[in-house]
């Protein structure tokens, strides 16, 4: 008679792979957002003044997804003793969310974000980002 999972545990499985894949995308674009950071510290200028923009729009995006699909395991999660932590960590990509928000508003003086081009290179729809 072969070993099979209990139903109830696969959900448990799939939302705990959802999660790591979900850390292991923050811990990807966390890296690249301090690499950009690091050359904006160093001074890197670029030629066209509509690239800025188009890169914080890029990153606003990714971390708006990461966000929603973090809550979303937060949600699923079925370990009480989980929870905290993945709340942490929800609270500091909305942070940042919040933060790029901010450089984005200042950087094209306006209090709409439009992420358009943003959204069409990662393949995501509105509907991904929305918080």
């Amino acid at each position: 008679m072969p070993l099979t999972i209990p139903s109830n545990m696969t959900m448990s499985i799939e939302a705990h792979r959802k999660w790591l894949q979900v850390v292991q995308e923050t811990q990807y674009l966390i890296e690249k957002d301090e690499e950009l950071q690091k050359k904006a510290a160093e001074g890197l200028r670029l030629k066209e003044r509509s690239i800025p923009p188009e890169v914080l729009g890029g990153l606003y995006a990714k971390y708006c997804s990461l966000a929603n699909r973090m809550y979303q395991a937060y949600l699923d999660s079925v370990q009480i003793q989980r929870a905290p932590y993945i709340e942490d960590i929800v609270r500091v990509v909305m942070r940042r969310l919040y933060e790029l928000r901010n450089e984005l508003v200042l950087l094209i003086v306006n209090d709409y974000i439009y992420v358009d081009s943003a959204l069409t290179q990662q393949h995501l729809t509105p509907q991904d980002i929305e918080k």
